[in-house]
């Protein structure tokens, strides 16, 4: 009987120590993350910045998966 591993999931999680590489292209894949946290981070970005935020955790999170932002 050959049994497969579960897949391993890939979690994720920011703060604000992250802000340089929040601002930038996320290294992860599209649609490869299972969770992602961010944790006082908005309140730090530019409107601008936060748009791409979002953009990010919607193009790295896979699809039907926890995204959460925490102000």
């Amino acid at each position: 009987m050959v049994t497969k591993k579960a897949p391993k999931e890939l979690k994720l999680s920011l703060t604000e120590k992250d802000l340089p590489r929040i601002k930038g292209k996320w290294k992860e894949a599209n649609d490869s993350v299972d969770e992602v946290s961010i944790v006082n981070v908005v309140s730090f970005l530019t409107p601008k910045e936060r748009i791409h935020l979002v953009n990010e955790l919607y193009r790295v999170t896979k699809p039907g998966r926890l995204a959460a932002v925490h102000v």
